[in-house]
């Protein structure tokens, strides 16, 4: 990785592709950096990837971000907080039978009734949050046939969340109430976290870390 940054560090904003998550000064950081990286031919990105899973896979992940470009893979976060010793797990959202993954599903299909088939990939960051100290269900969804930019990725989001907030469907309002027995902050418009569309950080890259406030 400390060579991959020698050769690709940049001080430009505007021309760097990946930033080190709140300029959090990481293990191969030098002594003087500027926290961004310029990585765009195919053959460095691969060698990217490849280092983060090896790092990952030794328990060691890096904090690198995505800067977000005009268009994008649309993305989806879900957040749900739990109690300090347990929360909703992610089979219980996403297995094909679940009511909240037919009811995403089904939204989606309207939206885009034109599409025979949406791929979705689902990334899981479950774990205990380090500012309240309670678990929290965290999923990133990534369509990937789905490209946009960011406002039309909220005004999806904003829909979504509108379409649960009103569905009288029993088994989403049962949903929703478990959700709510371990936080009330479990509101729909919460649980679909905008955050990614806007943040000022970029986009986490998967198998990284983020990095907790002080």
């Amino acid at each position: 990785m400390d060579l991959l940054r020698q050769d690709h560090e940049t001080p430009s904003m505007n021309d760097c592709t990946h930033v080190v998550f709140d300029n959090y000064h990481d293990w191969w950081m030098g002594p003087k950096t500027s926290y961004k990286l310029a990585i765009a031919e195919d053959n460095t990105v691969e060698t990217l990837n490849r280092y983060i899973t090896i790092l990952y896979d030794l328990n060691i992940p890096l904090t690198l971000t995505e800067k977000q470009t005009p268009a994008i893979r649309f993305a989806q976060d879900v957040e749900i907080w739990g109690d300090k010793d347990v929360t909703i797990v992610v089979e219980d959202l996403m297995r094909p039978h679940c009511p909240f993954a037919r009811m995403l599903g089904k939204i989606m299909g309207e939206i885009f009734p034109g599409q025979k088939k949406l791929d979705l990939i689902i990334f899981d960051s479950t774990g205990t949050s380090r500012t309240k100290g309670v678990k929290k269900t965290s999923i990133r969804l990534v369509w990937s046939g789905i490209i946009v930019d960011k406002e039309r990725a909220a005004r999806i989001r904003d829909y979504v969340v509108h379409k649960f907030k009103y569905c009288q469907e029993e088994e989403i309002k049962e949903l929703e109430k478990a959700m709510q027995s371990y936080s009330k902050d479990n509101q729909w418009s919460v649980v679909f976290n905008d955050a990614i569309y806007f943040d000022k950080h970029g986009l986490r890259m998967p198998l990284n870390d983020r990095v907790s406030p002080v």
